[in-house]
């Protein structure tokens, strides 16, 4: 079994219970099998378009998560506005829970051209700089 998969299946459990979650990714050390005693779990989950989920909502789920796993959870929320950081979730995180992988996908696909035109931009950018 690897490091964390016991409690992995108890935060699945936990995140079904709110209908808003659509997904969650878990990311840097955690999701690279590469912790150490002092490393937090990081934690993105992706809510449903039409959900609200506040500032409260979010600690709670914090609160609930760090019980499970008795250490420090770093929790994100998945948006465009926050493109790079997204993107790096679908890239390089472990996508831990699913309750609407049609949403996860579009997200993702969404994500992965948004991303795209970004770095057509910048480098356009970077360009007009060099010369």
């Amino acid at each position: 079994m690897l490091p964390l998969e016991k409690e992995l299946k108890k935060v699945e459990s936990e995140l079904a219970k709110d209908d808003r979650i659509a997904a969650a990714f878990l990311l840097g050390s955690a999701a690279r099998e590469e912790m150490r005693s002092e490393s937090d779990v990081d934690i993105a989950i992706l809510v449903e378009p039409e959900a609200t989920f506040t500032g409260k909502d979010q600690v709670d789920l914090v609160i609930a998560l760090e019980q499970i796993f008795g250490r420090k959870v770093d929790l994100g929320i998945l948006d465009h506005d926050n493109l790079i950081y997204a993107k790096e979730a679908y890239t390089k995180g472990r996508c831990i829970y699913c309750n609407d992988s049609f949403y996860r996908d579009l997200f993702g696909a969404t994500t992965f051209g948004m991303y795209a035109d970004l770095r057509e931009s910048r480098k356009e950018i970077e360009d007009a700089y060099r010369t």
